[in-house]
């Protein structure tokens, strides 16, 4: 069975076709996700994947490890682990993050839109400027790294 955690409406992109809508800060407590996980497990099934989403997740790490860590903790009985999946924006694939999600062993999907000018024709940084050379930069650092990208 597959979960997966909304993690904030909070994203550092303004995208014009955003199915968001309004972007605020309200995240997911520690304690909804573990609630979340928990009702998984206790319908008997295995848990096998768990996606982290958002906004943007990545302004989540905290968040995002200590529900993994939670999973894996719970799930270990089953001597099977939930594949961790991680869908962004790309633009917060910074080093620091890219050795986080290399460290947990996560799946990474990231949202692009084509070429530069069908990707910045609606998926800008809030102010406006372009969002393409940041994003295809992080993508570019998460393969030389070995991370897994859909």
């Amino acid at each position: 069975m597959r979960l997966t955690l909304f993690l904030d409406h909070q994203c550092n992109l303004d995208c014009t076709y955003c199915y968001n809508g309004k972007k605020f800060s309200k995240p997911m407590t520690l304690e909804v996700a573990r609630k979340a996980i928990d009702a998984i497990l206790e319908t008997g099934k295995q848990l096998d994947q768990i996606g982290f989403f958002g906004g943007e997740p990545m302004l989540h790490t905290d968040l995002m490890a200590a529900a993994m860590d939670y999973a894996r903790e719970k799930c270990a009985k089953a001597e099977r682990q939930p594949i961790m999946v991680v869908t962004t924006n790309g633009s917060l694939l910074t080093e620091p993050n890219i050795e986080f999600l290399l460290k947990r062993d996560f799946h990474l999907g990231v949202s692009i839109d084509g070429s530069r000018e069908a990707h910045d024709a609606c998926r800008r940084f809030r102010g406006g400027s372009s969002s393409y050379v940041t994003i295809v930069a992080g993508i570019k650092r998460a393969a030389e790294a070995g991370l897994p990208i859909k």
